[in-house]
């Protein structure tokens, strides 16, 4: 016991994390970002019901529609975005080789439904960023590989179309989840980037609690649709 407190001490003393550190956003790249991530995941959301007119399409839409992938992707990109570049490298780095990774199994048909682990990783991250305290490259790697391969997994298409067809689809899925992450980043570099100290401090907190909040609620629908 001694030791475990002696280890776990340093962590919770340590300082809150200075949001938005080590990540610099150009206007004309946010612009493009913004502009692309509208085009790619506009379009998918605006189908509704009706069927998409391509596999690209209908991919961007399988993870744009699902609110367990948007959640999840929106904690992670505001926890990349307090922890900064320097420490958050390695969750950007583990979850594009568990992206890659799970696009190879969802293209043969490898899959399932990880709906309720998504709602327990944005929870996760969502009180991690309410706590605002810096963490490990690994718990950065761990988080970052779990929603990537998640997220990949619950979007792949179904088990009928052909290897073509799923290709083009994961290549939606994996561009609408570059496109929300990325600009869930910008519109938070441009609502807290020109505030200072505590108040940014604050407004990143209570966005991540807010997230946490919301994959409880949604949670809490799921085991209830499930159960009934």
């Amino acid at each position: 016991m001694v030791r475990v407190a002696r280890g776990v001490a340093p962590l919770l003393l340590r300082r809150p994390a200075a949001p938005l550190g080590g990540l610099r956003w150009r206007p004309a790249r946010g612009a493009a970002l913004l502009a692309a991530g509208g085009a790619l995941v506009g379009p998918a959301w605006s189908h509704g019901g009706a069927a998409p007119v391509s596999p690209f399409g209908a991919g961007a839409r399988a993870l744009a529609g699902e609110p367990a992938c948007v959640l999840a992707l929106l904690a992670l990109a505001l926890l990349v975005a307090q922890q900064g570049w320097p420490r958050a490298r390695a969750a950007v780095l583990a979850g594009a080789a568990a992206l890659a990774a799970a696009a190879l199994l969802a293209a043969f048909g490898i899959a399932g439904d990880f709906t309720l682990e998504l709602l327990t990783l944005t929870l996760a991250c969502g009180g991690l960023v309410a706590w605002a305290r810096p963490l490990p490259s690994s718990v950065h790697a761990a988080l970052g590989a779990s929603v990537a391969a998640a997220a990949m997994l619950v979007s792949m298409p179904a088990q009928t179309a052909d290897l073509s067809f799923r290709l083009v689809w994961l290549a939606g899925v994996v561009i609408a989840a570059i496109g929300l992450s990325g600009n869930a980043l910008l519109l938070l570099q441009a609502l807290v980037g020109r505030t200072r100290g505590r108040i940014k401090t604050m407004l990143v907190r209570v966005a991540g609690s807010w997230l946490a909040t919301a994959a409880v609620l949604v949670l809490a629908l799921e085991w209830t649709r499930r159960s009934v």
